[in-house]
């Protein structure tokens, strides 16, 4: 039931990414939402049930950004093991220590996709537009990020008592 959760909040993020905030930011659009969800399951979630669904949210990604096929699964995948692991070692859920996640988080994105860019050869050496829409990306992943990761997690929270008591119902009426 988990993997339903996500796929909603990924498809109402992702709507909200293409079509919302595009009207309201302009050209210089806010961070990668979805990267988001990433976040959230790295910090709040076991590696091997999260695992799948970053890899579900990179090929939606994939499919319809346009990119070359692979990025965001890979930009995905490891945002979430980078995650993951620092976990481990410090205290993450600390609020205070949570802006710096995202931000390092968002910056590692970037230079992925950058250096895909390179790769390719479609872009001359950082050109100063990508890095001043970097900066402000992720000024938004400071600035908002934060409470986006822990509104998720008040939503998943939600969902969960929603379905105990969904299946707590079902199991009256079967008797």
């Amino acid at each position: 039931m988990a993997y339903l959760y996500y796929s909603m909040l990924g498809l109402v993020l992702l709507v909200i990414q293409t079509t919302i905030i595009p009207e309201i930011a302009g050209t210089q659009g806010p961070y990668d939402l979805i990267a988001l969800i990433i976040f959230y399951l790295g910090l709040y979630h076991p590696f091997r049930q999260s695992l799948p669904m970053v890899f579900i949210l990179g090929f939606i990604m994939d499919n319809l950004s346009g990119a070359p096929f692979g990025l965001y699964i890979t930009t995905y995948f490891w945002v979430f093991v980078g995650v993951s692991w620092v976990t481990r070692f410090l205290r993450v859920r600390n609020i205070i220590l949570l802006p710096l996640i995202l931000a390092v988080g968002i910056l590692v994105e970037n230079i992925i996709f950058i250096g895909t860019i390179f790769l390719i050869g479609s872009l001359p050496p950082v050109p100063s537009e990508e890095l001043l829409r970097m900066a402000f990306q992720i000024l938004w992943a400071v600035v908002t990020g934060p409470f986006l990761v822990l509104f998720f997690r008040y939503l998943h929270s939600k969902w969960d008592l929603w379905i105990l008591e969904m299946l707590a119902e079902r199991g009256e009426q079967n008797e």
